[in-house]
């Protein structure tokens, strides 16, 4: 349910800003998920796989904002739609020719899928740590929204993007914000969903992100 919660609200913040579902935000975990595989299999130390992981979802999110958001920004909400379409398929196939149908394991961080006994209760250590980790990004993510300059702009282009605008609202500033933010949530429920799901395919977190 953590993990989910995160997922959510990362799609949630770009729909608020520009009332776009990005149906690649699954992509971005699938590569995000790759990036933490290849770590492993090189042998990185945990943090290391990690900062990649970041470092990947993070550039990718940034470069869809640049060249899809940005340039199709004053189009119909359809347009855009589809453009996140065409850039989930185009990631997911990079991925299968790249990496292949088969997919690759991500067990550097299998040691949290361990159980600790709470009582008479098994506990995987990763339910622990999400829900920790969602509690701490969520709190983080409101006071980000509600005790910074950045997170005003961003609340009044929900409201009204186009009145925040006239107002001085940046708007490449305002989308940037909430792509990167979208982003960072994505490497977080990347981290979280290897752990419980190892093999990584070019399907990864498919299934999650549209149902």
């Amino acid at each position: 349910g953590a993990v989910y919660a995160l997922m959510a609200v990362g799609i949630g913040l770009v729909f608020g800003v520009l009332r776009l579902v990005n149906f690649a935000y699954g992509q971005l975990i699938m590569a995000g998920a790759y990036a933490l595989a290849l770590a492993s299999e090189w042998n990185w130390p945990v943090w290391a796989g990690i900062v990649l992981c970041f470092a990947v979802v993070l550039t990718l999110s940034m470069l869809m904002d640049r060249l899809v958001f940005r340039p199709l920004r004053t189009r119909s909400p359809a347009v855009m739609l589809v453009a996140t379409f065409a850039v989930a398929f185009l990631l997911q196939s990079i991925a299968l020719l790249w990496f292949g149908a088969l997919g690759k394991i991500a067990a550097s961080l299998a040691s949290l899928n361990q159980p600790v006994t709470i009582g008479d209760v098994d506990i995987r250590k990763i339910t622990i740590v999400a829900i920790v980790v969602a509690a701490v990004c969520l709190l983080g993510l409101v006071l980000l929204l509600e005790r910074t300059t950045v997170g005003l702009h961003m609340r009044a282009a929900s409201m009204d993007f186009r009145t925040a605008r006239l107002l001085g609202v940046r708007a490449n500033r305002v989308v940037g914000a909430a792509v990167l933010l979208s982003g960072a949530l994505a490497a977080v429920v990347a981290v979280m969903l290897t752990v419980q799901t190892p093999l990584v395919t070019p399907t990864f977190a498919l299934r999650d992100t549209i149902v």
